[in-house]
């Protein structure tokens, strides 16, 4: 283990956990408040209704696709021939996220802390340098804040359906608003293997 449980938890809370909070940063900027809060809200709901349900494993489900068509923006582009690039690199995103479904937790957390973070604010530097101050304040406000909490394991059990839920409304604004190829998958499917 290269960081401390503790610290690495500890960090996870305070620099990671606030990086969606570009996505109010972006909204505001782009009168996209009301949408953004559409999207949270509708998934935030969902997600307790599949927990309420019992159907976690469809909720998880969800979570690990999203998350494999979000961390694509992390992935180097190998020139297949038979694939474009957002599939290339939808593919390599598939294999880290089954590779990383298999690793020790602590695989992720690094991932999320020095590779995924850091490019989700290089990826938003342009609309971040606009409101440079207000972003600042806030990640640092909610990141101080998330970062002083003691949470137990027993509680973030409970809300983790939750935690989903806000991962997966991340998820959806940023690839509807600000990469703006939310639909890349069946577009670019079916017009690049389609004879």
């Amino acid at each position: 283990m290269l960081i401390p449980p503790k610290i690495l938890i500890k960090s996870i809370n305070t620099f990671v956990s606030p990086h969606g909070l570009t996505d109010y940063i972006h909204a505001k900027q782009f009168n996209l408040v009301e949408n953004l809060y559409r999207i949270n809200t509708i998934s935030l709901a969902s997600a307790q209704i599949l927990s309420i349900l019992h159907f976690i494993p469809l909720l998880h489900g969800l979570f690990v696709c999203s998350a494999i068509v979000h961390f694509r923006n992390d992935m180097p582009y190998l020139p297949f021939s038979y694939l474009n690039k957002n599939n290339s690199k939808l593919l390599l995103s598939g294999i880290f996220m089954t590779t990383m479904i298999n690793l020790p937790p602590d695989f992720f957390a690094y991932y999320m802390l020095f590779i995924h973070t850091p490019n989700h604010y290089k990826l938003s530097m342009e609309f971040i340098k606009n409101n440079l101050n207000e972003t600042l304040f806030l990640i640092g406000f909610v990141g101080i804040l998330l970062g002083n909490l003691d949470l137990t394991d027993q509680f973030i059990v409970n809300i983790f359906p939750l935690i989903e839920g806000l991962v997966i409304a991340h998820i959806i604004y940023e690839e509807s608003y600000i990469f703006n190829d939310f639909n890349f998958l069946a577009h670019n499917y079916f017009k690049d293997n389609v004879a």
